[in-house]
């Protein structure tokens, strides 16, 4: 006999939640300052959430982070970021339909944006972009 209270299998599963920003080039500005400054980073997830509120108060992060890791290769060295496997899983699920869209963050649509804007704005997308 089943479970009444069971979870269909079938039915979709909830999205991970993800950080996300109003304001890419804001948060690209910051990271160009982290990478350039070093003790400027935040130690703990409650230093990054009050800098990337300052800097960008319509940005979430999910309660599901609890740790931030900085990591910066040295000219020589190529890191390689891998994001996890649920979320390169649940992306993967999310573009097999045919009629799946990719979506892309508005700021890739805007032709107006100086060199140093559309810069920042593809570093703050690339730094947080977790496999979407």
């Amino acid at each position: 006999m089943s479970d009444p209270n069971a979870a269909d299998p079938a039915a979709p599963k909830p999205p991970h939640p993800r950080m996300a920003v109003k304001d890419y080039a804001l948060l690209g500005r910051k990271v160009a300052e982290w990478a350039k400054d070093p003790a400027s980073r935040p130690r703990t997830v409650a230093e990054f959430r009050k800098q990337l509120l300052d800097v960008d108060p319509g940005a979430t992060i999910p309660d599901r982070i609890t740790g931030v890791l900085f990591v910066q290769p040295t000219w020589d060295t190529l890191v390689v970021r891998l994001p996890t496997k649920e979320l390169i899983e649940e992306s993967e699920e999310n573009m097999n339909p045919t009629d799946a869209i990719y979506m892309v963050p508005e700021f890739y649509k805007n032709t107006s944006l100086s060199a140093l804007e559309l810069l920042y704005s593809r570093i703050g997308d690339y730094t947080i972009s977790e496999c979407k």
